[in-house]
């Protein structure tokens, strides 16, 4: 199930503008998926996000590894749109491929493939798919690029997909503190692109850059802190976000 290791940079570069034109609509608890899997991995996660204008999501999943290639993850989803309260949002499964390894010291390429279904609430179920490469392309770097396409399921075919990409560059830092040496620090990309009708057409598409900071503990808890800030008209001003995850 595993290819040999591509040249990745120019893969990356020919994909992300075919996917742009051709990805899911902003979350507050997305993130830029990795690509690797390990037989018998276990975790758990919840997410918080907020953005500027109140507006709220949260999210919980589990995910297990049934094969070095294979991953199962359910998340279940809430939302507090403004003013109205916490909501229920869906349930979704995910079903996560990879297709190509990074080396045995963890360097290097590996590609990955996600295909899901979310049940929503009060709204048309949608399936989405999502191409996934990441590339530790020098020691202590490591950057991602998540091409994804999500559609709504209502018995017919049509151009209705939403369009998306999500893209990050992060680095280790080499430190101690809070008694753990695993930090990485970063900037992050996202960029909803519409439907491909409307993809090129301004008031359409929502663009956020920011930060992100990701920390791992000895006891295998995990914390990331994310904040992003609007670049276009069709994006929230601001937005925050907080992930605990711990695997077991």
């Amino acid at each position: 199930m595993r290819f040999s290791r591509p040249r990745a940079l120019p893969l990356a570069l020919v994909l992300v503008p075919v996917f742009a034109v051709a990805a899911n609509a902003q979350s507050l608890t997305g993130s830029v998926s990795g690509a690797g899997i390990e037989r018998g991995e276990r975790e758990i996660e919840a997410r918080f996000g907020m953005s500027d204008d109140g507006a709220a999501g949260s999210r919980v999943h589990v995910q297990y590894g049934f094969t070095d290639w294979y991953r199962a993850r359910i998340v279940v989803s809430a939302t507090d749109r403004i003013g109205e309260g916490w909501r229920y949002g869906g349930t979704t499964l995910d079903n996560h491929f990879q297709w190509a390894a990074e080396a045995d010291d963890n360097s290097g390429f590996n590609g990955g493939l996600r295909l899901s279904y979310t049940a929503e609430d009060g709204a048309t179920d949608s399936a989405g798919i999502r191409f996934i490469v990441t590339d530790r392309f020098t020691p202590g770097w490591e950057w991602r690029i998540n091409l994804d396409a999500e559609m709504p399921v209502d018995g017919q075919f049509n151009d209705d997909a939403e369009l998306e990409v999500r893209a990050n560059l992060t680095r280790a830092l080499d430190m101690n503190v809070a008694g753990t040496r695993s930090w990485r620090a970063g900037i992050e990309l996202f960029s909803e692109m519409g439907t491909p009708e409307t993809v090129l057409e301004d008031r359409f598409s929502a663009h956020q850059a920011g930060g992100v900071l990701q920390i791992g503990f000895e006891n295998d808890i995990s914390l990331a802190l994310r904040a992003r800030a609007g670049l276009s008209r069709g994006a929230d001003d601001a937005m925050f976000q907080i992930a605990i995850g711990r695997e077991f």
